[in-house]
């Protein structure tokens, strides 16, 4: 069961709505990670490869609980220009191995995460929907290759899995995918 909301005071005690500087237009931002790290119920994974073959590196998530929802949000590094894309739903075939762990990132929770991780899954080429792809870096030989991306915003998946891809432009690159995320409970 997740916590109880937190309530927020947004006006004094006689019904002003507070304000920067007297202003009352002035607003208030909330940072919802923030929030689930102080809970236990927020987790970083990530995958780090050198040697990255033509095929690319990938990071693999299994969510087995359909009652959790995963809120993520990716970033990927490499040393080379190269493809990124995300897909959901992959068919996997006899296996996934290579088993990444998930870090809660409040290191005094007991909390552990419910998806699970993997760095080599067996999966059919092409299966799956892809639901977003960038590019990384650039193959000019002026400026230099490689660097990182994250999508910005948060996805939200509910069981099935996820597979995160990058493909450099060459072989032999190092590379780093993360996923930074959270889960609530409720359907």
């Amino acid at each position: 069961m997740d916590p109880p909301l937190r309530t927020i005071k947004l006006a004094d005690d006689d019904g002003h709505p507070w304000g920067v500087d007297g202003d009352a237009r002035g607003g208030i931002t909330l940072d919802v990670h923030h929030d689930k790290v102080h809970d236990g119920r927020a987790y970083v994974a990530s995958v780090n490869q050198s040697g990255v073959a033509a095929s690319g590196a990938v990071l693999f998530m299994d969510l087995p609980d359909s009652t959790v929802k995963f809120h993520t949000a990716f970033t990927v590094f490499g040393d080379d220009a190269g493809v990124i894309e995300i897909f959901e739903n992959i068919t996997t075939l006899s296996g996934v191995t290579g088993g990444v762990p998930a870090y809660n990132q409040n290191r005094v929770s007991t909390n552990s995460s419910t998806v699970q991780f993997y760095s080599a899954p067996q999966y059919t080429s092409g299966s799956g929907t892809l639901i977003w792809n960038g590019r990384l870096g650039t193959s000019n030989p002026k400026i230099t290759a490689g660097g990182d991306v994250s999508n910005q915003y948060e996805w939200i998946f509910q069981s099935g899995n996820v597979l995160v891809k990058y493909v450099p432009s060459g072989t032999g690159k190092v590379t780093s995918i993360k996923a930074y995320y959270y889960e609530v409970n409720g359907s």
